[in-house]
């Protein structure tokens, strides 16, 4: 096996289906995510998305609920800012930067009351270093969606895609697709001044195919009246967290 292949959510790619598809249609889980929001009457806040992607979250968040406040976006992948900036259609109140979120910049501190992170911390090896940046910025609460664990176990899963079905086993690239403890992350919250912390679990309601589940791509199978999400092997526990300094 060769050691010269990429982390692929990190790498400099111009094309991510994902976030291609949010622009032309929102995805159900960022729908329900500021639903979340909005129940705690916090989408017309000052909001940073750390790790905005091609800011389709944001895009949606203005357009949806018109809040005048700022809202900004920071990702460090360039082409993915390059396409937030071009669709920002001339929300005056609605801007994008290209920025390493794993080392924030100071005059980003204290200057927002909310900070945001959709599908964000499982595709880090770790999310304590990424999440000490977000709690350095010192907003009010910090809402974030991941794939949690309701027990006290983490789930390091490295997705390596394979070049070819050679016996070399060549790896063109991998993912992370890890699961925290919940309970953990609260915990980690609580520490660091966020007391209140408010869980929905995310459960869509309607069927999702994938063409290939042979393939990472999320698709649902029903399990006691529920759909549950997959991708690939993995099952998707999806969860909102609202962390909270006040009550």
């Amino acid at each position: 096996m060769t050691s010269s292949y990429k982390w692929h959510q990190f790498s400099k790619r111009k094309k991510d289906n994902y976030f291609s598809k949010q622009l032309k249609s929102t995805k159900y889980s960022t729908i329900e995510f500021f639903k979340f929001l909005e129940k705690n009457r916090l989408t017309k806040k000052k909001i940073i998305d750390v790790g905005c992607g091609n800011g389709a979250n944001l895009l949606y968040l203005a357009k949806k609920y018109k809040t005048k406040n700022n809202i900004f976006g920071i990702d460090l992948n360039p082409h993915l800012i390059q396409i937030a900036k071009q669709n920002t259609g001339g929300i005056s109140n609605l801007s994008f930067s290209k920025e390493n979120f794993l080392k924030i910049k100071r005059k980003h501190i204290n200057k927002f009351e909310g900070a945001i992170s959709l599908q964000t911390i499982g595709i880090m090896k770790d999310y304590l270093p990424y999440m000490k940046q977000i709690i350095k910025l010192n907003t009010d609460f910090i809402a974030i969606s991941g794939i949690f664990w309701e027990g006290l176990i983490d789930f390091e899963i490295k997705v390596k895609k394979l070049k070819n079905d050679s016996y070399k086993r060549e790896i063109d690239h991998f993912d992370y697709y890890n699961i925290y403890s919940l309970k953990n992350y609260i915990s980690y919250m609580k520490k660091n001044g966020y007391k209140k912390n408010i869980i929905k679990k995310f459960l869509i309601p309607k069927k999702l195919i994938h063409k290939n589940k042979n393939e990472m791509g999320t698709y649902t199978m029903k399990v006691d009246k529920s759909l549950l999400q997959f991708s690939g092997p993995i099952m998707m526990n999806w969860y909102f967290v609202l962390s909270m300094k006040k009550d």
